[in-house]
């Protein structure tokens, strides 16, 4: 990244969250957070992305029970009863927690789209 800061947003842009939550993806508030971004489909569902420095994976861990994936140096997701999904994963010097909130009843299985898009962002800390 050429010595500028990592971006949240920039792990994820638009057009990879669209393919997370749906097409009537959008990005209210812009990019204003360094550390974090945000996601939103009216009435469908909200993808937040959380980038952390490595060695947080551990204090800044997502609700258990944990099931560990192959991503980046290490990941593992997790899925609650309210469809709510959440990947953390480490690749380099970083960390990225990245959270799907549907909206009402959940509708759709997010675990392999978020999945997909966390491979993406491992990628892009590499």
């Amino acid at each position: 990244m050429g010595g500028q800061e990592l971006r949240a947003c920039e792990l994820l842009d638009l057009q990879g969250a669209s393919r997370v939550i749906g097409t009537g993806a959008e990005h209210p508030g812009g990019d204003t957070e360094r550390d974090m971004c945000l996601y939103s489909s009216p009435g469908v569902a909200m993808l937040t992305i959380h980038l952390w420095p490595a060695e947080s994976y551990d204090q800044m861990t997502i609700l258990k029970p944990h099931t560990p994936v192959q991503i980046g140096d290490k990941a593992r997701y997790n899925v609650q009863k309210t469809g709510v999904v959440a990947v953390q994963l480490v690749s380099g010097s970083h960390s990225a927690t990245l959270n799907v909130q549907p909206m009402g009843k959940p509708k759709t299985d997010y675990l392999e789209p978020l999945l997909s898009a966390a491979r993406e962002v491992a990628a892009r800390l590499r």
